[in-house]
């Protein structure tokens, strides 16, 4: 398997640096929130999919591009750091970082999909695929014939259950919004930062 790379904004990597040196002087880095010296890897597209376009057959296509996630490792935590930017351009600004579930999941199910997909001749193109109204955050390989989706949040605790990979994720996504509306939690708001 081949994994397409990003450059992200131009200016993304001087963003993302600039943002965690801020929050973890060098003098306090052992303290920082992801412990210690981080290392960065290569920008991953984060796309929002709306509820409304869930009964689309195109509703993949009309995901839209919220940001970036670059993946950092600290010497005793890993976290994602959000940076909106477009492609190539400069103008990047820093969103947060987080680590916790969503990050330890994406980092496995990049070694998962890694590990299943290593025969393969196919190129992926990385992504993250969000759809914050299910709760629903998985990683998303698209490649020119087939597309693998990686749940990161399933399970009871939310990232308890085993990964697994997906060659289709609309059904599964179009059966939790109708369980959602007849549960009465009724039609959620699908703005990007709900």
């Amino acid at each position: 398997m081949t994994i397409k790379s990003y450059q992200g904004p131009s200016d993304g990597l001087t963003v993302m640096a600039a943002a965690l040196a801020a929050r973890a002087p060098a003098k306090t880095a052992a303290f920082s929130p992801l412990g210690g010296a981080s290392h960065a890897g290569g920008p991953v597209p984060f796309y929002h999919l709306s509820l409304d376009n869930l009964q689309n057959d195109t509703a993949l296509e009309q995901s839209v591009q919220t940001g970036w996630r670059y993946p950092v490792l600290g010497s005793s935590k890993a976290g994602l750091v959000d940076i909106r930017g477009e492609e190539g351009a400069k103008g990047a600004s820093f969103g947060g970082l987080s680590h916790g579930i969503v990050t330890e999941r994406f980092l496995e199910a990049s070694a998962l999909a890694d590990k299943q997909l290593a025969g393969s001749a196919e190129e992926y193109e990385p992504r993250l695929l969000d759809v914050p109204a299910l709760n629903f955050i998985a990683l998303w390989l698209v490649g020119s014939r087939q597309h693998w989706f990686v749940p990161l949040l399933e399970g009871q605790p939310p990232g308890s259950a085993s990964l697994q990979m997906l060659p289709t994720i609309l059904p599964l996504l179009r059966s939790r919004a109708v369980l959602r509306v007849a549960t009465g939690s009724g039609r959620p708001s699908t703005g990007p930062t709900n």
